[in-house]
């Protein structure tokens, strides 16, 4: 479900229901819900570029930087996610100021134009800027006091200058690292850019892609099965962690941040960044997570040489995979439905699938809940 039919009208809040069954981020326009396109890694580094500059000049200032993530509410027909954003934080609320697009090879022109108005009717914002990777420049535009948008720079200048938030910079700041044989981020460039953000984030394959709310059923379920696992471990070098540890590989370059991670290590947990050594991952499934976390991440997750079991658990149906590691780095597939009780080799663990479900509305209870969503 990548991009929705163009003749679907939606309201706000039909769309937020809409969102929690999108793989990806998704859009509405004047009622009508458009999928964002996956963007490639080159993408990400101008955005970090772009973020960087902004972070360092605006310091303890009002105004904080949001990159892809940042849900921006405006009325009934229209919810956008700009590629950055300058939020001013005051008493009377959150306002946009500043938003920016990158235009790539991966984003229609048409679509970026329709983001664009989409974001120019911000009644906050003054200032509007998109970034052209291909000819490397950026275009900027002030709103006037008539309210109309006037073009207020040379795409082509070797500056450029950010009135609404007081930077200027050289335009090649921008493209930095583009040059480069791989031009997509490492990972300690993205874990350096990460350090100070408030919204949480994953790295896979290049690209940064930000962590939504999840529903209750996902929360319990994972709430559910880390019990089950910590109350077994007690006692023992091996501990359970849940969705805010970090787990990097280096091997794959790549930052995650699961559901649920078994790592075992000597001492108490302290000021450990996070872990390189998982024993265990498990994954709780969502329409908008399935197909990465059975595809980006089941190919990462491999990459670490500790790992013994990766679970993926449908929270909405009583269905679990689990990928398990066997002799000569096999790995072997598990299913288990229904009633059928999950058996964690790595750790020693069955747990029942009551357990794991207690308190979890099924697939077909869903529609009695809708109305406490």
């Amino acid at each position: 479900m990548a991009h929705m039919h163009e003749e679907l009208v939606m309201d706000a809040e039909q769309h937020a229901r809409a969102e929690t069954q999108h793989e990806g981020l998704l859009e509405l326009i004047e009622g009508t819900p458009h999928g964002v396109r996956e963007r490639d890694p080159r993408f990400f580094r101008v955005l970090v570029n772009l973020s960087n500059a902004l972070k360092k000049h605006l310091g303890d200032s009002p105004y904080a930087t949001r990159i892809q993530g940042e849900r921006i509410p405006m009325g009934k027909r229209d919810v956008i996610y700009p590629d950055a954003v300058v939020i001013e934080d005051s008493d009377a609320g959150r306002a946009p100021r500043l938003v920016i697009e990158i235009l790539s090879s991966e984003v229609d022109p048409a679509e970026l134009r329709r983001r664009a108005a989409a974001a120019k009717r911000i009644p906050s914002l003054v200032e509007f800027a998109s970034i052209d990777i291909e000819r490397r420049t950026i275009a900027i535009h002030h709103r006037g006091s008539s309210g109309d948008w006037l073009p207020v720079s040379d795409p082509a200048a070797s500056n450029f200058e950010l009135l609404s938030v007081g930077l200027r910079a050289p335009t090649a700041t921008l493209f930095e690292g583009l040059d480069r044989p791989e031009p997509r981020l490492t990972l300690k460039e993205f874990l350096d850019w990460d350090a100070d953000e408030e919204t949480r984030y994953e790295f896979i394959g290049g690209r940064i892609v930000a962590m939504t709310a999840p529903v209750l059923g996902h929360v319990r379920v994972s709430m559910n099965l880390s019990l089950a696992i910590g109350l077994h471990l007690r006692g023992t070098t091996c501990r359970c962690y849940m969705a805010n540890a970090q787990l990097t590989s280096t091997k794959s370059g790549d930052k995650f941040l699961p559901d649920l991670a078994v790592a075992c290590r000597k001492g108490p947990d302290g000021k450990q960044k996070g872990l390189t050594d998982a024993l265990m991952i498990v994954e709780v499934q969502s329409p908008s997570t399935r197909r990465v976390d059975r595809s980006a991440k089941l190919w990462a997750y491999r990459t670490l040489p500790s790992l013994k079991e990766y679970v993926l658990i449908e929270f909405q149906k009583r269905r679990i995979d689990l990928h398990r590691r066997e002799t000569g780095n096999h790995w072997s597939l598990h299913r288990y439905e229904g009633e059928a009780s999950l058996e964690l080799k790595s750790v020693d663990l069955i747990v029942p699938a009551d357990e794991i479900y207690f308190d979890v509305a099924g697939v077909d209870d869903e529609g009695a809940h809708q109305d406490d969503l």
